[in-house]
């Protein structure tokens, strides 16, 4: 989850303020509703951590700003990651890397997309550790 994180948030960094609205086709997401995407799964997640259910949709950016929606992401995931249940109880590592991990990588792989699009001289390798 540390490396997808980083992947996340490093393929987010330096978008201007007009490419959170940018989509690479109609039927994809722009960075600002992919970011509102992963929050609502991040609620979902923490909801079914504690045995609830969870109105997909429903949850509504606050930030409107690059910043802000940074934020808003980084404290939404943070708070998911800390609802996973106890170590080793297999259903909750199982849906931390549905609902998390593994989501988190498609929607990376979506925006560096979205990125090279929009400027091609973008460096996707710039979203790795190290």
């Amino acid at each position: 989850m540390d490396e997808t994180g980083h992947q996340l948030f490093k393929s987010l960094d330096g978008l201007s303020a007009d490419q959170w609205d940018a989509k690479a086709d109609a039927h994809l997401m722009s960075p600002r509703e992919t970011v509102s995407h992963l929050c609502d799964c991040y609620a979902a997640y923490r909801a079914a951590q504690q045995g609830g259910t969870y109105e997909w949709g429903s949850y509504k950016l606050a930030a409107t700003d690059g910043d802000g929606m940074i934020a808003e992401l980084k404290s939404n995931r943070d708070a998911a990651i800390a609802s996973l249940g106890p170590a080793g109880e297999e259903k909750a590592l199982k849906d931390s890397m549905a609902y998390i991990a593994l989501h988190d990588a498609y929607h990376v792989g979506q925006i560096c997309a979205l990125r090279l699009k929009l400027n091609p001289a973008w460096d996707p390798y710039s979203i790795y550790q190290g």
